[in-house]
This record gives C-alpha cells, structure tokens and sequence, in this order.
C-alpha cells in the first residue's frame, strides 16, 4: 500500500473512533402516528392504534330502512361490517360525499370518509394536550363506533 492509502486508512479509523467519543444524542420524545383525514371539506386526525386497517371503498349494499348515518354494507376481508358515513355522524354540513376511504376501527365498524391525506408522527404529550382540550381536530374513533351502538333511537324518529 503507498503512503497515501496508508494515511487514509488511519483517517478513516480516527474518524470511526471519533464518534464513539461524542456524547448520545439525546433520545426525541415518545410519539404518536395520527392519519390526517378528511371528510365534508373538514380535516381530522385519527390515532393509528384505533385503526385496524385503512382500505379503498369497494362496493357498498345499501340496507332498506337504514339508521341515518348507514351507507350500507361492506365486506372487509371477508367479513361483512356496517359502513358509517362519518360526515352525518359528526354532523358536518353540507351534502354528504360517497366515500373513497373506509377507516375500519379496531372498536368493529366501518367508516367512510373522502379522503386519507398521511401520516403525521406528533410527541404524544401534544397529543394528549389535544386530546383534554376537547378538540376537534383529534377525533376519537373509538367514542364514535361506542355512540353508535348506544344510540336506541328507532329509524323512523331519525330522519
């Protein structure tokens, strides 16, 4: 090996050995993945840990005499779930969109909203500030599907 290689050699190993010298980085504060969705033109966040799993609308049967809120039904990996319009259920304003998206919550329902936009990774402190404040932009799927279920008020007192 010439001098040259040789002195690049040992850089490369004083380099190597340097940055076992430096101090940790210091570990970034526990996160939480939230799905940015949106539905009837307006933006909400969903916890990933409340998702099952996140599916293009397929074909939906509509049910005779649906509660309001009920598009119909779905399969979802072979199983048959009800599909929620969750711009009616949120009361959102405005013509209610066919869905493009079925969020399919851990809690055992379907919902369809217009849009999946991403992912976002947010400290879980920020989360949780969110979350006591009451805001809308966090939305608790979970509470969602447990309001449907219940909800007794017969179809005919719905519409």
């Amino acid at each position: 090996m010439n001098a040259g290689g040789t002195e690049r050699v040992a850089q490369m190993r004083r380099d190597f050995d340097a940055v076992f010298a430096l101090p940790r980085a210091p570990e970034p504060p526990p996160a939480e993945s939230l799905l940015r969705i949106s539905t009837a033109g307006t933006g909400f966040n969903v916890r990933l840990n409340e998702l099952s799993c996140v599916l293009p609308c397929a074909v939906v049967v509509p049910v005779p005499g649906a509660r309001r809120g009920l598009l119909g039904l779905t399969a979802v990996r072979g199983q048959i779930m009800p599909l929620y319009a969750l711009a009616t259920l949120l009361e959102l304003p405005g013509p209610v969109p066919t869905p493009r998206w079925i969020l399919v919550a851990e809690a055992g329902a379907a919902l369809g909203v217009d849009a999946v936009e991403g992912v976002t990774q947010v400290p879980v402190a920020a989360v949780r500030e969110v979350a006591s404040a009451g805001s809308r932009a966090l939305l608790n799927v979970t509470s969602v599907v447990e309001g449907l279920r219940k909800s007794r008020i017969p179809p005919e007192q719905e519409r």
